[in-house]
């Protein structure tokens, strides 16, 4: 009896020592590679902006190209072009357009996934964790957002580990409140779009 224990104490062990074997290793630099590695993408974006007055909801449509540029469709009310440190504002209303300082937008330009793409190369404080969240596992990568504004202090991407997609962008102030978040569906990346989106 005490040989048929020894066994089955043995088999346990051996079984339980086979099934962590298999469990892969998450690794942290999985998605940021993958992020780094766009060349491309299309997706429909969220924009949910908190104050203490009010909270405003946007919906948005937004393209970017490595050798282009990136578009960001407001509604309809709007397509802003970022071109190196202008945007071109389309306002599809009033059939006007006009040219704007890239510093002038604090909120749409941190929509893009590129923005933190760069943070990505240059942020020596990145935090990376690992979350279940409705039977989906991400990858939450922190980030500091650099400059002097009290009101933009900090990001976490939430990147869905399935496929590497970012699923959304909170922004906190430097109290820790959250300001903004970005909510991305329909990512399609590295897919070719057509020059003249950009123009």
């Amino acid at each position: 009896m005490k040989k048929v224990f020894m066994l089955f104490v043995m088999i346990l062990f051996i079984t339980l020592g086979l099934g962590a074997c298999g469990k892969k290793e998450k690794n942290p630099n999985d998605a940021i590679d993958y992020l780094k590695g766009l060349r491309s993408y299309s997706c429909d974006v969220n924009v949910h902006i908190k104050n203490s007055r009010q909270e405003s909801e946007i919906t948005c449509k937004q393209f970017y190209d490595k050798n282009y540029g990136h578009r960001l469709d407001i509604n309809e009310d709007r397509i802003l072009l970022y071109k190196k440190n202008d945007i071109i504002v389309s306002d599809l209303n009033n059939s006007m357009k006009y040219t704007l300082d890239k510093e002038f937008d604090s909120v749409y330009k941190l929509s893009f996934i590129e923005e933190y793409v760069g943070l990505l190369y240059t942020d020596e404080d990145i935090e990376s964790s690992f979350k279940k969240i409705e039977d989906r596992e991400y990858q939450l990568i922190q980030l500091n957002i650099p400059g002097n504004n009290r009101n933009i202090s900090k990001a976490v991407m939430y990147v869905d580990l399935e496929d590497n997609y970012p699923d959304k962008i909170v922004i906190y102030d430097i109290k820790g409140n959250e300001v903004l978040n970005f909510i991305y569906k329909n990512f399609m990346a590295n897919v070719k779009i057509s020059k003249e989106t950009f123009e």
